[in-house]
């Protein structure tokens, strides 16, 4: 279901970058985590989920490759466009709501997904920005 939502996002800019002939940077994908402190951390995704990306063009990464450490401190690579799922509402087992969000250098955006099940396929059915 999270690799659905992601598809849906790096489709969705993929699509306004070549309609605004905007170029692209690293598109990675990540997993966000809320602590009840509001905290947020942001972190790779499963391998299984990253593995549905293989052989994607643009080329999709996992998060934390679009940063390297030297003499201590974390830098980032590139500038990179990331693609995050979050909480999960489950409403049926065949029906859910996910928090999403799309992070680059020119803002970040906040979504929710409506997701389905059909035919054993997720499929994202609309999508709306939170605030």
């Amino acid at each position: 279901m999270r690799a659905a939502v992601l598809d849906y996002l790096i489709d969705q800019t993929v699509r306004e970058a070549s309609e605004g002939k905007t170029p692209l940077g690293p598109l990675v994908l990540a997993e966000e985590q809320r602590l009840p402190s509001g905290q947020s951390f942001v972190h790779d995704v499963a391998p299984d989920i990253l593995e549905r990306f293989a052989g994607r063009t643009p080329p999709v990464a996992n998060y934390s490759s679009a940063f390297l450490v030297e003499k201590g401190r974390t830098v980032r690579v590139q500038e990179p466009i990331a693609f995050a799922t979050g909480r999960i509402c489950w409403n049926s087992p065949t029906f859910a709501l996910v928090d999403a969000r799309r992070l680059s250098g020119t803002g970040n955006r906040a979504f929710r997904a409506t997701v389905e099940q059909r035919d054993g396929t997720w499929t994202v059915t609309s999508l709306g920005e939170r605030h």
